[in-house]
């Protein structure tokens, strides 16, 4: 949308500037201030050359509004869906937290908030890198950038601290289960020690 902005504020322009130089060529017509009429160039070849450019810049910039209506309405729908998705997603994982902090009996396990984090890191991703520019700014573009220059980082920050507790989890599970195979070799070792002493026993 932004490329869409900026082309047509720019044909506006130009259409502005042409519109000023067919105005001045015309009273010239009028007046006779200034002699165009010669073998290469006169007033009236230089008012239909300008008034082929504005018709050509006319058709492009119909086309460029028309195109930018239909981002307009595309853009703000899919901005509203994906924060509202994005609020749902922060909700249920806050939820997750509150539930292991106030519950000691809910263990923590591996990947426990790995795919919550996902989740919310891609949806912050694309609202981030949605295009979404207006002529006139509203409230939603003015949220968007707002989004854009503070809220997407300190959701990156916090979702990266969520993937260090998923990371410290998992550290401990590994941990955990080394713990568990140390035991058991040790168990095994004992058995196998106490094979001998089976049999001395027996003569």
């Amino acid at each position: 949308m932004s490329a869409e902005v900026r082309i047509s504020k720019w044909l506006l322009v130009w259409l502005f500037l042409l519109a000023i130089c067919a105005f001045c060529i015309n009273y010239n017509i009028e007046t006779a201030s200034i002699s165009l009429n010669s073998p290469l160039i006169s007033n009236n070849l230089a008012l239909n050359v300008i008034g082929g450019v504005m018709t050509g810049l006319m058709a492009v910039l119909l086309e460029k509004l028309y195109s930018y209506y239909l981002n307009k309405k595309a853009v703000r729908t899919f901005l509203w869906l994906r924060a509202r998705l994005l609020y749902g997603m922060i909700y249920t994982l806050s939820r997750s937290v509150e539930q292991v902090i106030i519950n000691p009996a809910v263990s923590p396990f591996n990947n426990m908030f790995g795919d919550l984090i996902r989740i919310i890191n891609n949806i912050s991703l694309e609202i981030y890198n949605t295009d979404y520019s207006l002529f006139w700014p509203n409230e939603l573009l003015k949220a968007h950038k707002g989004f854009q220059i503070h809220d997407y980082m300190k959701i990156k920050l916090s979702m990266d601290g969520f993937i260090i507790y998923d990371l410290a989890i998992s550290e401990f599970s590994l941990d955990e289960n080394q713990y568990k195979m140390n035991l058991l070799e040790q168990h095994r070792n004992q058995m196998v020690s106490s094979i001998p002493d089976m049999r001395s026993e027996r003569h």
